[in-house]
């Protein structure tokens, strides 16, 4: 409609000044399963809303989606780790990801470690108690992912799917010549494994 075309219209502006932005779609999809008169937007999001419900049937657990939308040669966000396991689909366009296991501190020294995961838990878990902010992203600058290993950087094109641990440290960013657009589902595993999610699917 007349809205829709208005607000793709303001969007392809701030893009082209360089803008970013990011959409928390969820409770977008919720409204809709509540509501009982569907509009366009919708329509337009029903794919979205069956994959975020059969994913939290089949996991048994809560999930998140945001969708990024960047201006070429945009960083879409700071540094950081979030406390749940990330699935991103590259929607459009191009990005850079930097993903980062950060390190343990000095007072955690000789505590038995399995796996990178657990490492980046353990970490996260520190780092969030330090700054009073129990259950959301950990904030790291660039200096901080410079001096984190190990490290890798991966590019995604359209229609390729990363997975970020839980407590990875990441970001990511446009490349130059097109516009990006991802997909993150955030998946609340709390304690839990991933062990323990497909043990769940299968016994169900």
């Amino acid at each position: 409609g007349a809205l829709g075309a208005n607000a793709s219209s303001v969007v392809r502006q701030r893009l082209a000044q360089g803008d970013s932005f990011v959409l928390r779609l969820e409770a977008m999809l919720r409204a809709q399963e509540e509501s009982e008169a569907a509009t366009s937007i919708q329509h337009e999001l029903a794919p979205l809303r069956l994959l975020r419900s059969n994913l939290e049937r089949q996991l048994l657990t809560r999930v998140t989606m945001h969708l990024y939308i960047s201006a070429p040669s945009a960083d879409v966000l700071a540094p950081h780790a979030d406390p749940y396991d990330v699935i991103v689909l590259q929607l459009k366009g191009q990005k850079r990801w930097q993903i980062c296991v950060p390190g343990v501190d000095a007072d955690l020294g000789g505590t038995p470690l399995v796996s990178l995961g657990e490492r980046a838990e353990l970490y996260d878990l520190d780092h969030t108690a330090a700054a009073g902010a129990a259950a959301a992203c950990a904030s790291y600058s660039h200096g901080d992912m410079l001096r984190m290993s190990p490290c890798r950087s991966i590019t995604l094109s359209a229609g390729n799917v990363l997975y970020i641990p839980k407590g990875f440290a990441h970001f990511a960013h446009t490349l130059p010549g097109a516009a990006s657009t991802h997909l993150t589902i955030g998946i609340q595993r709390r304690e839990r494994r991933w062990r323990d999610l497909v043990e769940d699917c299968v016994h169900e």
